[in-house]
């Protein structure tokens, strides 16, 4: 065989290579053998680790015996399967190239019939290691009920490995059973080959099996430890501000009931429990705060990224470079993405300002109405107000003018003369009426431009 002899003595890549570059050989019943021999090492590992603990004393001997099979038997027969395979389909496609040579001459009819003999060969090879894979697939599934749960991974990828090695090897043999009629010995390699399809759907059954165990013990473990309780809403392609506000007030009542296990000492204040990181802890997904996500230019100018969502690890990433209470809104933004868009992968929030950001992207609008409705809820907004300055709205006139800081109506009026001016200054006030206050910006964790537009949203203010 040449160039073709010590394939496994190859290094992986190069071996991957050789798979992939089109040529005879390897061909696809060494690739059934090699994910055999994979799974052979996969559950081994699992059962020497299985050995090595006392907590599976009463299932030491079984697993010492498949584990004996596995290295002593079934590993050899695997090495030495693939190895034949790429040399009998060599000589497979040697004799093929001979034989259409000849077409046309008296040899050919010879050489026909030597290449049936070599297809033979190269028939019977799969098939056993497709027997072989099988026999794995026993000790695989003792190991995945009997052996060290914390490597279920590895006895899960190798029971799949296996079942993966001999169902590919009947492949092969039903496609070289083509070229042969119904002889004697294409009837009992076909009998083989069913008796092979049974057990492989016998196989295949009881894998699925144990990937329902694994799930049902899944469910009843999260369920025991979901802190998220009735949080459960339709996710929808696109979301109203009422179902916004409805979903918002059901993740911070959530946190509300938990928040003896969310927090080491529990507030008391429910907008102390208006905390993003930990709603997105109940969750399920981390938060980290980087140096800096980084930045990017676009035809609209130079963006830092303030936030980042990243579904398919479950995580959320913030920026330092921004102040704390843009943090604070760039993470509720993000934990709107993970809520609202559970399956949108690298949704990023670029250069918030005051909290506030206006997208024309709808799912990023949602993200920022669910931050806005999370932060700073309309009934607890109003109550604060109210707490305050009293009945709402406030009204510029002699009384709020002095009640603000002792100033002259006609004064108050050329210092805010717009609305906004006078909705910021309530939202950083720390005096009123000459009672001492908490700011509402403070009191909310926000930026006074954020508080400020949400006392307009809610028609706090007025001129």
């Amino acid at each position: 065989m040449g160039s073709h002899s010590n394939l496994l003595d190859l290094k992986a890549n190069v071996l991957l290579d050789k798979f992939g570059k089109g040529g005879h050989v390897p061909g696809s019943g060494s690739a059934a053998a090699l994910m055999g021999l994979l799974a052979a090492k996969l559950l081994a590992t699992v059962g020497t680790l299985t050995l090595s603990r006392p907590k599976y004393q009463q299932h030491h001997d079984a697993i010492r015996n498949a584990l004996h099979d596995i290295q002593e038997r079934i590993y050899p027969a695997l090495s030495a399967l693939f190895q034949d395979d790429a040399a009998a389909f060599d000589a497979v496609f040697a004799s093929r190239t001979a034989r259409d040579r000849a077409k046309g001459t008296p040899a050919f009819e010879s050489l026909e019939e030597d290449a049936k003999e070599q297809l033979k060969l190269a028939t019977d090879i799969p098939l056993r290691i497709a027997e072989t894979c099988l026999d794995l697939m026993t000790h695989a599934i003792l190991i995945f009920d009997r052996g060290f749960e914390g490597a279920r991974g590895d006895s899960g990828a190798g029971l799949s490995s296996a079942f993966a090695g001999a169902n590919s090897a009947v492949f092969i043999v039903n496609l070289n059973l083509k070229s042969f009629n119904g002889t004697s010995w294409a009837r009992h390699q076909r009998t083989r080959c069913d008796e092979v399809r049974e057990r492989l759907r016998a196989a295949h059954a009881a894998a699925g099996e144990r990937i329902g165990a694994l799930r049902i013990a899944d469910l009843k473990q999260a369920k025991g430890n979901d802190l998220s309780g009735n949080f459960k809403f339709a996710v929808r392609d696109s979301y109203s501000d009422d179902q916004i506000l409805e979903v918002a007030r059901k993740l911070q009542n959530q946190l509300w009931r938990n928040r003896a296990k969310l927090w080491k000492d529990a507030p008391n204040d429910p907008l102390a429990t208006f905390d993003p990181e930990k709603a997105l802890r109940l969750l399920g997904y981390s938060c980290a705060v980087d140096d800096t996500l980084g930045s990017f230019q676009s035809p609209s100018g130079h963006f830092e990224v303030a936030g980042l969502f990243e579904a398919n690890v479950g995580r959320v990433r913030l920026s330092r470079q921004f102040p704390d209470d843009e943090i604070l809104f760039t993470a509720a933004h993000e934990l709107g993405h993970a809520v609202l868009h559970p399956g949108m992968n690298g949704a990023h929030r670029d250069r918030p300002k005051g909290g506030v950001v206006v997208s024309r992207e709808p799912r990023e609008r949602e993200a920022d109405k669910f931050a806005t409705f999370f932060l700073m809820p309309p009934n607890l907004t109003r109550e604060r107000f109210a707490a305050s300055f009293g009945a709402a709205p406030l009204i510029l006139d002699d009384d709020t003018a002095f009640n603000m800081g002792g100033f002259r109506l006609e004064e108050a009026r050329a210092k805010f003369s717009r609305l906004r001016d006078l909705s910021r200054q309530l939202a950083g006030l720390n005096h009123y009426a000459g009672r001492q206050l908490v700011p509402l910006a403070t009191q909310f964790r926000v930026s006074e431009e954020a508080l400020a537009i949400r006392l307009e949203e809610l028609d706090l203010v007025a001129f």
